[in-house]
């Protein structure tokens, strides 16, 4: 992987659609919130430490994941977030972030967290 030194914003969007009359998304409440905050600074350290195996175990193996990425477009499922991880892993590049806003909602059993913030590479 490659990548420029440097900081650059980590910018994603997120787009909600409902076709249920009874589809509500509400904030989290505080411990499905802090659950997803938690997975966050796991994924962001275990990133950081270049454990790829331990970064793609934070997801469940049939989960419904979609990963926005500054070297690759989407990723899509498991197995491309495991083989992306994978080549990072293997790479000379290290990313870190400052978040300046992590949004945590959710929807019956199922929870989504949007992170914004600033992105640092270094070689």
């Amino acid at each position: 992987m490659t990548g420029s030194t440097g900081e650059t914003p980590a910018t994603t969007r997120a787009f909600t659609c409902g076709t249920s009359e009874n589809a509500r998304v509400v904030r989290a409440d505080p411990p499905t919130e802090a659950a997803l905050l938690e997975l966050l600074e796991r994924f962001c350290s275990g990133f950081a430490a270049r454990d790829a195996d331990g970064v793609a175990q934070l997801f469940a193996p049939d989960a419904d994941v979609v990963m926005v990425t500054s070297e690759e477009p989407l990723l899509r499922g498991p197995a491309e977030v495991t083989a992306f991880l994978r080549r990072y892993a293997e790479g000379t590049s290290t990313y870190s972030w400052t978040w300046d806003r992590r949004d945590v909602s959710a929807a019956g059993a199922v929870g989504w967290l949007l992170a914004e913030g600033v992105e640092t590479t270094a070689e």
